[in-house]
């Protein structure tokens, strides 16, 4: 989960830069990107806690921890629809199919993970997350235009 934060933070400012062509800006986009941000900072602060010493380590807290992770994976690909879709619509129809699939399938995973301790379910989670957030980067927003 902490390499699927690290990419998420680089791509998100790298999807965020498509919002420097905006001429105008009102306060509801600036507090929206703003509230996108804290977002991926609170799964920052969540994923690397400073002290672990009531749990008998990080596999634990993770696990201990693991409604409010993917709960916050959850908050996030809703804010990265909305994101998505404030781009315009023409954006959005660009991504295709794969896009709202991708979102979809890290949905029901994230979902399965929360109610789930099962190793291989968190293992499918990760990958898959990892995975399209890292190929997307360079098949899908590979430019800005």
């Amino acid at each position: 989960m902490i390499a699927i934060l690290f990419v998420t933070a680089i791509l998100w400012w790298w999807w965020e830069f498509r919002f420097a062509q905006k001429p105008v800006w009102t306060f509801g986009l600036y507090a929206f990107v703003l509230c996108f941000a804290v977002v991926i900072y609170s799964s920052a602060a969540l994923l690397l806690p400073e002290r672990l010493e009531t749990h008998e380590g990080y596999r634990d807290y993770y696990y201990s921890r693991r409604a409010w992770i993917y709960g916050l994976n959850l908050v996030f690909n809703a804010f990265d629809l909305v994101d998505t879709l404030a781009k315009g619509t023409e954006h959005f129809m660009s991504l295709g199919w794969q896009y709202p699939g991708a979102v979809g399938t890290q949905c029901v995973l994230s979902v399965a993970a929360i109610f789930s301790k099962n190793e291989k379910v968190h293992a499918a989670a990760a990958i898959f997350i990892l995975g399209y957030r890292t190929i997307s980067a360079f098949l899908i927003f590979n430019t800005v235009q």
